[in-house]
């Protein structure tokens, strides 16, 4: 399990040293498939509501570190599928946040600390760490995993 969080973290944080090279050593020696880095938060966003074997929460960085999303270690990611003259590089950020990697972050931490988030924190340290992790209540909360 602890290698499916740290690979989780390195996906978001491949940008960043120490963090680039964990993330090459994890996929041994080189970085991971173009199609498959962390270029998108629209992406990965599609990938953890419709692939159920690739759900990966948001790490803290999303909430106070705009850097993460930017590529300023000018590493070679290489190009997706289909898109030969578009490499990777900046992570692309959605519309609402004006692609702007501080306004993202702004967001999403405005969006944390909200009334609605207060209000129902209890019910995700249910499903993490309290009663709704396992067993007949974790089944009823859809809190399962097929890993």
């Amino acid at each position: 399990m602890g290698r499916i969080i740290a690979g989780i973290a390195l996906y978001y944080l491949c940008r960043m040293e120490p963090f680039a090279t964990l993330y090459i050593n994890l996929h041994g020696g080189r970085f991971e498939i173009p199609d498959r880095t962390f270029y998108s938060i629209l992406n990965a966003w599609e990938l953890s509501m419709n692939n159920m074997g690739d759900v990966k929460e948001l790490i803290p960085e999303c909430f106070y570190f705009p850097e993460f999303l930017r590529n300023i270690n000018k590493f070679l990611f290489g190009n997706r599928t289909g898109k030969e003259n578009e490499s990777i590089n900046n992570v692309e950020l959605p519309l609402w946040c004006h692609r702007s990697p501080e306004e993202f972050v702004r967001i999403m931490r405005e969006a944390l600390e909200s009334e609605y988030v207060s209000s129902n924190l209890h019910n995700w340290i249910d499903l993490i760490f309290g009663y709704k992790q396992r067993g007949e209540e974790s089944v009823a909360a859809h809190n399962v995993s097929f890993i």
